[in-house]
């Protein structure tokens, strides 16, 4: 026999019911208008697809506005494989779609587009120009629910995309102190 969903005692509804309530309503399947060939020679982004899925949501253990844990599904999805880099957003600049990240301090030396950083993270920008940058990529900044899904390696209930070991040097790049794993500076994507 066909699985049964589970009911909830405390709301008397499904785990359907209570998924399809959850759902954010992100406009179904945001359709591009190009192909994902046509996407990635343009902005040099390697578009990864991330099917679709339920998970749970949230934390009962991280700040307030993390919980409650909740059932969400998403729909299908693509996701850039790396966050932007500077080579990626000043193109993005050179065809006048973008304004320029902000250059003082240490932003200056991150962001200036040069070999040297190239393939590393933009920093120093904001929504405005993140979603200007998206939508001349082509694509649109995922979903709060879109993103805590794919850092879950697609919603597997594990604290870390690596699994529970706490993170530390060997596993991401952190701040451990402040000093970015040694670097004090961001790490070329994919490190």
């Amino acid at each position: 026999p066909p699985a049964r969903l589970a009911e909830s005692p405390a709301t008397g509804r499904t785990e359907k019911e209570q998924i399809k309530a959850r759902t954010p309503d992100t406009g179904s399947q945001v359709k591009a208008a190009r192909t994902v060939d046509e996407m990635q020679a343009d902005s040099h982004i390697k578009w990864v697809r991330i099917e679709e899925g339920v998970f749970r949501m949230g934390s009962n253990e991280g700040d307030p506005d993390e919980g409650p844990v909740r059932l969400v599904r998403v729909g299908s999805f693509y996701l850039g494989q790396t966050e932007v880099t500077v080579g990626q957003y000043s193109s993005c600049v050179r065809s006048a779609r973008c304004s320029p990240p902000y250059l003082a301090g240490n932003c200056r030396e991150f962001n200036t587009n040069s070999k040297a950083n190239s393939n590393m993270p933009v920093t120093c920008v904001n929504w405005n120009q993140v979603r200007t940058y998206c939508a001349w990529a082509g694509g649109r900044l995922p979903s709060e629910a879109e993103w805590e899904y794919a850092a879950r390696s697609q919603g597997k209930p594990t604290k870390f995309p690596w699994g529970v070991q706490q993170a530390n040097c060997d596993l991401a790049v952190i701040r451990d102190g402040g000093k970015g794993c040694g670097r004090k500076r961001p790490w070329p994507v994919c490190s």
